[in-house]
């Protein structure tokens, strides 16, 4: 699943947005630079989530990328800096890893004003 720029516009408005598998079976791309203004959280979620081929923003609110590989090598802007972003693995089982290694480019590409990472209740 690609999503872009274009397809992202047609989403805002909206609330507690989530696009993705929660089966595991795929990965979830942004291809282009891409802004939505979804109220509450906007997630893309699936096996893999890559933001690598342009930014992605919520103006709205937060952003949740939940996968068992996120990676995360173009910006991602929560609520202007001032949201949350939540970096989750897919099965609270698997170990959720950021890109091929955790690296501190990778993290510098977060933009909020709080940070979660793994699952709430015990992830990693």
């Amino acid at each position: 699943m690609t999503i872009s720029s274009a397809n992202l516009g047609r989403l805002s408005g909206f609330a507690n947005v989530t696009i993705g598998r929660s089966d595991g079976t795929g990965t979830t791309k942004v291809v282009s630079d891409s802004t939505v203004a979804a109220s509450d959280t906007f997630t893309l979620k699936n096996a893999t989530v890559n933001v690598t081929g342009g930014t992605l923003a919520n103006t709205s609110g937060d952003i949740a990328l939940i996968g068992n590989v996120v990676d995360v090598s173009k910006g991602v802007t929560a609520n202007s800096g001032n949201g949350t972003i939540t970096l989750q693995q897919l099965t609270a089982a698997n170990t959720l890893t950021l890109g091929a290694d955790i690296e501190n480019a990778d993290i510098a590409n977060l933009n909020a004003g709080t940070l979660v990472w793994g699952v709430v209740t015990g992830g990693h």
